[in-house]
């Protein structure tokens, strides 16, 4: 008899446990969905309009485009250094935690020089790096503690609601952001509009740090994770190294002429803020739109194929902004561009989770958002001594012809590339920054196909 008490007993407890791990992980969810909304409407009306808040000072169209292009460098060198980070403060929320503090602060202090009205380069350059510390330093910490927090089976589903409602939250915040500097500039403070934007991007990545703070801590992780040289990585001569090395080589390419149309749009074309903010918008909204396309495409002909066939889009992209200045073609294209970009993207990572060990899957991105933003400062530069101030419709010209031709021999290596990969993975992209043109920096991340079976109805996201 006692013994049939103490099996009842035993099972009382096993269900209560049960309906105990049931919330937390309703709660888990919850706060991780809340720090994604906080994080994206951060993304869309804070960082995305730095070249347009450099130009704003008037500093030329070369700084503005530096200032999209270089700070990068210090978040992918420091995120290396994440794990040791992680390991120091004793866990992966505590670092992220710490990440979102550093990024909240560059922007508080963007919106207190806005305000002032005088902010110099050296500083715009300084808060953009540690911006990007935060930013690129975080990920990898980030997606190692949500991937142990929530059960594979629930993964796919529930990511793939969030990264929809994240993008959501991201298109607010670039829209708000630019009815914002519109009004400014009608009533003559164009500054105090980006007062407001970074202010109101600094107060949600605050408010996302109560998000973090909700979900449940795990220890240090990083075991069964291996680490891979950056010899490995470039110059192993296997199937990886060669598309990084063709990966970077177009990413150089493309940066020559990127990270000018910004100042292209606003000092030679002389768009309106809405018209700009119009343009990144729709290069949001064509990478979003591609994503499924791109996942159906690859099911059926393969990655590789939507591989070359968004390379060859990408390569023309430059060229395309010089066929007519007139806002009706620049915004087509500008749509155009994100699904372009939003295809290579998808592709290339379908075929590096193909090609990479798991083991060395972590270790090895790490090294290439390094060399990718290497690649971009470099590029970048080459860009910035090819326009040498000519900040006229011919100097811009010049910079987008060379990065158009430099883009061509770039892809080449694309067409030589005999892996490809089939979608058997779920993937979603997570925005850290969006870009103009659709060349936007995002970590994708694959998850699990769920089993619907195997989740509790109530616990479904």
């Amino acid at each position: 008899m006692s013994g049939r008490v103490a099996t009842e007993a035993d099972e009382q407890t096993d269900l209560t446990s049960s309906a105990e791990r049931e919330d937390r992980l309703r709660s888990d969810l919850r706060a991780c969905t809340g720090d994604g909304a906080t994080y994206s409407f951060m993304v869309g009306i804070g960082e995305s309009y730095l070249a347009a808040f450099v130009v704003a000072l008037g500093m030329s169209g070369v700084t503005a485009g530096l200032v999209a292009a270089a700070p990068p460098v210090a978040g992918g060198a420091l995120q290396l250094l994440a794990p040791r980070g992680v390991r120091m403060v004793g866990s992966p929320r505590r670092w992220v935690m710490l990440c979102a503090v550093v990024q909240a602060l560059s922007l508080v202090t963007l919106a207190v020089g806005a305000a002032i009205g005088r902010v110099p380069a050296w500083l715009v350059f300084l808060l953009a790096s540690l911006y990007w510390t935060g930013a690129l330093a975080a990920g990898g910490a980030w997606n190692t503690w949500v991937a142990e927090l929530f059960p594979a089976r629930i993964r796919a589903r529930y990511f793939a609601k969030r990264n929809r409602f994240c993008q959501f939250l991201i298109l607010g915040g670039l829209l708000l952001g630019g009815a914002l500097i519109s009004i400014g500039e009608k009533v003559g403070y164009p500054l105090l509009a980006f007062t407001a934007c970074f202010g109101l991007a600094g107060a949600a990545r605050l408010a996302s740090l109560a998000y973090l703070l909700r979900q449940t801590d795990l220890p240090s992780a990083g075991a069964g994770h291996s680490s891979v040289s950056l010899h490995r990585v470039l110059l192993a001569g296997d199937a990886p190294a060669k598309i990084i090395v063709a990966m970077l080589c177009l990413q150089g390419a493309v940066q020559v002429g990127q990270p000018y149309f910004n100042p292209f749009m606003l000092k030679s074309l002389e768009f309106s803020p809405m018209v700009y903010t119009t343009a990144i918008a729709l290069s949001f909204v064509g990478k979003s739109l591609a994503l499924p396309l791109a996942g159906a495409l690859s099911d059926r002909h393969g990655a590789r194929s939507v591989l070359t066939t968004s390379a060859i889009g990408i390569a023309f992209l430059a060229a395309i902004w010089l066929v007519s200045p007139s806002p009706f073609w620049i915004l087509p294209s500008q749509l155009a561009a994100g699904m372009f970009w939003g295809a290579y993207e998808l592709a290339t990572f379908l075929i590096l989770l193909e090609a990479i060990p798991h083991r060395e899957r972590t270790s090895f991105m790490s090294w290439y958002y390094l060399l990718n933003s290497s690649a971009m400062v470099l590029g970048s530069l080459l860009g910035a001594k090819i326009l040498a101030g000519e900040e006229t419709w011919s100097g811009y010209a010049t910079v987008f012809g060379a990065s158009t031709l430099l883009r061509l021999i770039a892809i080449m290596p694309f067409f030589s590339l005999r892996l490809d990969a089939k979608r058997h993975h779920d993937v979603v992209v997570d925005p850290v920054a969006v870009r103009a043109s659709g060349g936007s920096i995002g970590v994708p991340r694959a998850v699990d196909e769920p089993d619907d079976a195997d989740i509790p109805e109530e616990v479904r996201p």
